[in-house]
């Protein structure tokens, strides 16, 4: 019963996604941000074309600014994007051009709570958080192995280990002296800290 709550579900009986879940579809993205549409174009012969105004980013680096076609254009699994609605939009690089795809996961802010748990935190709460670990390491002994640890954090954009241990998927990394936070990493191509 879980399962069926994590995979994206299929729009319509004419629009036929493959089955995936957030966590797949994070995977394939290049980008995946929350963002404002500030212009739609749309014109006969050329895909339609969205202007996010980009609030805040999960995976890659959206300018804040970000040009996406319709990869589904003309089928039955063509984006119906809003004006002025946020979405979380999964981007993907094709033949030198960015588009995304609602069969990518590309969806209304309301309709992306089983993505929240596994994008986590975005760049912006990120951005208040170093610093924060930052100012946490001052004044004690083992001021630079903290604030060494705290640099790998940034990074790698990486959270601190929660007091139940990394999520699923993840596993614990520490800087190579003593005083260092840990961190939680993909267990996938994780690669050790060396300060």
């Amino acid at each position: 019963m879980v399962l069926f709550s994590l995979v994206r579900p299929v729009f319509s009986a004419d629009c036929e996604c493959p089955a995936a879940t957030p966590q797949d579809e994070l995977e394939s993205a290049t980008a995946v941000f929350r963002g404002t549409i500030d212009e739609i174009h749309t014109s006969k012969n050329n895909p339609t074309t969205y202007l996010f105004v980009v609030n805040d980013t999960f995976k890659g680096d959206p300018k804040t600014e970000w040009v996406l076609q319709d990869a589904d254009m003309d089928t039955p699994c063509a984006l119906t994007l809003e004006k002025d609605k946020e979405y979380v939009v999964y981007e993907r690089w094709q033949w030198g051009l960015q588009k995304t795809s609602r069969c990518w996961g590309t969806k209304e802010i309301a309709k992306a709570k089983p993505d929240q748990a596994v994008l986590g935190p975005g760049d912006e709460w990120k951005e208040k958080l170093y610093p924060k670990l930052r100012e946490g390491c001052m004044g004690r002994y083992d001021t630079a192995c903290c604030l060494s640890s705290v640099k790998a954090m940034e990074q790698g954009h990486y959270l601190p280990e929660a007091e139940d241990g990394c999520p699923d998927g993840f596993q614990p990394n520490v800087a190579r002296c003593k005083g260092t936070l840990r961190w939680c990493e993909p267990i996938a191509g994780n690669t050790a800290h060396q300060p």
